[in-house]
């Protein structure tokens, strides 16, 4: 039963996400206009904790046009800034609410 339980709660968890990402494709494309949306999804949906240069490569992204995407990506609050950059190392951002859909869930 516990098994079976465990994987009621994934399963739930997987439409959840499936959900999220169904809606977060038609508001990435409406708030950034780019051609490269889909990249965006998939880049924030691997990692939705990252830093701003892990994210330009999980895209295939120039550095002024993933810096610039971002920048549209935060004034919309869909990725949050964890922390700034400083020097060399580049800020930390979240993608927070795949975060808290996935930290609500105990998956143990």
């Amino acid at each position: 039963r516990a098994v079976a339980e465990q994987a009621k709660t994934n399963n739930q968890v997987v439409q959840k996400i499936l959900t999220l990402y169904e809606e977060m494709k038609t508001e990435i494309q409406k708030v950034t206009h780019s051609q490269y949306s889909i990249k965006i999804m998939d880049a924030l949906f691997a990692s939705p904790i990252f830093h701003s240069n892990d994210f330009r490569k999980k895209a295939g992204l120039a550095p002024k046009t993933a810096s610039s995407l971002l920048s549209l990506l935060k004034k919309a609050g869909i990725v949050q800034e964890q922390e700034p950059s400083r020097g060399r190392v580049p800020s930390l951002l979240a993608f927070e609410r795949l975060v808290k859909l996935i930290g609500d869930n105990d998956f143990n």
